[in-house]
């Protein structure tokens, strides 16, 4: 717990401008972890000090990629990010952030997800269903999915 509240006071010296040297710190101290909180609360700062600065790596070694953190949240700003630093839109080998953003609800993040060349179809791991599974009571997002060709 105190490292994890020792990253939280780095993200924030970051933020107001504190010396570079945090930023040393901030890398020997886990920008991974800290990239995944950022995704969650949508901090797109921390996050681009994380990925540009810490080379914080992607996906993190904590199973839940931060993209699918940031497109459950409905983070559409840090969903670009982490993509444009290249997360992988399907989620390769585990839960799948197309599957996470129409869980959410976030047609926004879906729709770029999407456009991204995230499959419509993909099955996410441990039983969450498909992306359209996920949307079942959200009739904008079943018509994203169903102009992307998910299967009913």
């Amino acid at each position: 717990m105190k490292i994890k509240r020792g990253l939280k006071l780095l993200a924030w010296l970051c933020v107001v401008g504190a010396a570079v040297s945090c930023l040393i710190l901030l890398a020997k101290s886990g920008a991974d972890s800290l990239l995944k909180d950022a995704a969650s609360r949508g901090d797109a700062r921390v996050a681009q000090i994380c990925l540009l600065v810490c080379n914080a790596k992607l996906p993190d070694p904590e199973y839940i990629p931060p993209l699918c953190t940031a497109a459950r949240a409905g983070h559409l700003e840090i969903v670009k990010l982490l993509v444009q630093h290249g997360a992988d839109v399907n989620g390769s080998g585990g839960p799948k952030p197309l599957v996470s953003a129409c869980y959410g609800g976030h047609h926004e993040v879906a729709k770029f997800l999407l456009q991204q060349g995230a499959d419509a179809n993909a099955e996410a791991c441990y039983g969450n269903g498909t992306p359209l599974q996920s949307a079942e009571f959200n009739p904008e997002m079943i018509a994203l999915l169903v102009s992307y060709c998910a299967k009913q």
